[in-house]
């Protein structure tokens, strides 16, 4: 949250339906499970519901990414939320974990076997 609040993303913070300021602790919104946080980026919504405290997951409407630019962005967030994390951030398919479409830092690639 600290990386977010910190960047220059316009965010919304939501609890029972009306704008609260953002959390100092996340335990008890996990908690809770009542929270909504919203970023603008670049025009685009992405909304994390705060479904579990193991994972982030936040939505878009992917009819949102229309441009390169706003690819750049999306690829930019991902970055934001993987280097404050310190893991690997995923763009899947909703509801279809396996169905990966992005994935931040990119995967090495396998060196091929030359014997």
């Amino acid at each position: 949250m600290r990386a977010l609040s910190q960047s220059e993303l316009p965010l919304s913070f939501k609890t029972q339906g009306a704008i609260s300021p953002l959390p100092a602790d996340l335990s008890e919104v996990f908690d809770s499970r009542d929270g909504l946080l919203s970023v603008n980026l670049d025009g685009m919504v992405l909304n994390c519901h705060f479904f579990g405290a193991d994972e982030i997951e936040f939505d878009l409407d992917p009819r949102e990414v229309a441009s390169a630019d706003k690819a750049r962005a999306l690829i930019g967030f991902m970055e934001i939320l993987g280097t404050a994390t310190r893991k690997p951030v995923i763009l899947t398919h909703e509801n279809a974990r396996e169905a990966i479409i992005l994935q931040w830092p990119e995967p090495e690639m396998p060196t091929p076997s030359l014997s």
